[in-house]
């Protein structure tokens, strides 16, 4: 059932991800492409307009010009992945396991957000499955 609703309810929190995503709505897909969104506001958030771009549907440069837009949609995106994982559905969290942490993992900077965003038992989770000792 949850994973039946995730991907609308990805949807309805992330605006610009839905108006930006093309592909279909399988749930793997779109969480794939979300952890690619997720990876370029983290970069534009610590590296500014400098950072290299991973999601192909959209250039978020051109939508997240104000440093304040970059925040707000990093805070989303952290408490949104924290709300999912702490619904404790198995097959809820293979999928932020292979489409979310997983792409957060080659990112130095995600692991400093993570510490300030995550739950304790989502954070501990998240550094479990990169196997990343802090």
């Amino acid at each position: 059932m949850i994973i039946n609703a995730a991907v609308h309810k990805l949807k309805e929190r992330f605006p610009v991800f839905d108006e930006t995503y093309d592909g279909e709505d399988d749930v793997y897909l779109m969480y794939g492409a979300f952890g690619s969104f997720s990876l370029d506001v983290i970069n534009l958030y610590m590296l500014d307009f400098t950072s290299p771009q991973n999601y192909f549907y959209c250039d978020l440069k051109k939508i997240y010009r104000d440093a304040d837009l970059v925040e707000n949609e990093i805070n989303k995106i952290f408490l949104f992945i924290d709300e999912m994982f702490l619904l404790n559905d198995e097959s809820m969290n293979d999928v932020l396991n292979t489409c979310i942490f997983e792409s957060l993992m080659g990112n130095d900077y995600s692991y400093n957000l993570s510490r300030k965003y995550f739950s304790k038992d989502t954070y501990n989770h998240y550094l479990e499955v990169t196997k990343r000792v802090i």
